[in-house]
């Protein structure tokens, strides 16, 4: 969650498993910032594994942490928040980059608090582009963590 361009954050990227690369970072896509979503995600080639982790809600009297709970009164009132309209395009990267390869992929997504509501939600979104593009993956994941809810929003 932190930001990519800190020697903290490059420190992290070191303690990835084993052949897992880090595919994209929200921070650097103009299409993502709109709404201040941040994720991360990583591909192994080997194990045809893609893991996107998105961050939870900052608190704070920032544009980020404004931006965060803003979204969390979608949720409270169970509607779609708008940082899924950065999801839908992460996702659609993801898509790209994996072309006619993502029936031998196993996509997992996973974050904490908000981020576990829009972990859920971006594996919906994906299962969604997939059927609607003929494309099955061999596994679409959401694990996440001290998630508030929403399964009326899904």
């Amino acid at each position: 969650y932190k930001g990519a361009d800190t020697e903290e954050f490059k420190e992290i990227v070191k303690q990835v498993p084993e052949g897992f690369t880090l595919f994209l970072c929200s921070d650097y896509l103009d299409d993502t910032k709109e709404h201040e979503f941040r994720a991360a995600v990583f591909v192994n080639e080997t194990t045809k594994e893609v893991i996107a982790a998105s961050s939870g809600t900052r608190f704070g009297a920032t544009v980020e942490g404004f931006h965060d709970m803003y979204n969390d009164v979608f949720l409270a009132f169970e509607s779609v928040p708008p940082k899924m309209q950065s999801v839908k395009k992460l996702n659609e990267l993801i898509l790209e980059n994996l072309k006619d390869d993502v029936g031998e992929y196993k996509i997992h997504y996973t974050g904490h608090s908000l981020g576990a509501d829009i972990s859920d939600m971006a594996a919906a979104d994906m299962a969604i582009k997939c059927r609607a593009a003929g494309k099955t993956p061999k596994d679409i994941i959401s694990m996440t963590f001290e998630n508030p809810g929403d399964r009326a929003i899904i």
